[in-house]
């Protein structure tokens, strides 16, 4: 049994470059290309953290968790863009 969109009613003022549709755009969340390069530095950053605290002191390893959880935060960077109904091109 499949998920059936939400009805998606005519809205004044708006028409689909692409279509012509008249209908209420989707609204999408994806994750920033910000929250992505956090996400990164921060998985490097604790890969040279780890690194060093092998070879020096290694009982700083227990660290390594709060930067990882701190890294993941960066993927709660949400953009939000509007999709159109009929169609489904990415707008604006």
């Amino acid at each position: 049994m499949s998920a059936n969109p939400p009805v998606c009613l005519p809205v004044r003022g708006f028409r689909c470059p692409f279509c012509g549709s008249r209908r209420r755009p989707y609204i999408q969340e994806s994750v920033s290309s910000a929250g992505w390069m956090w996400l990164l530095v921060t998985l490097i950053l604790t890969s040279l953290f780890a690194i060093l605290t092998l070879f020096f002191c290694w009982p700083l390893l227990i660290g390594l968790p709060v930067f990882l959880i701190i890294g993941l935060l960066g993927l709660r960077s949400k953009d939000e863009y509007k999709v159109c109904s009929d169609c489904g091109i990415k707008l604006g």
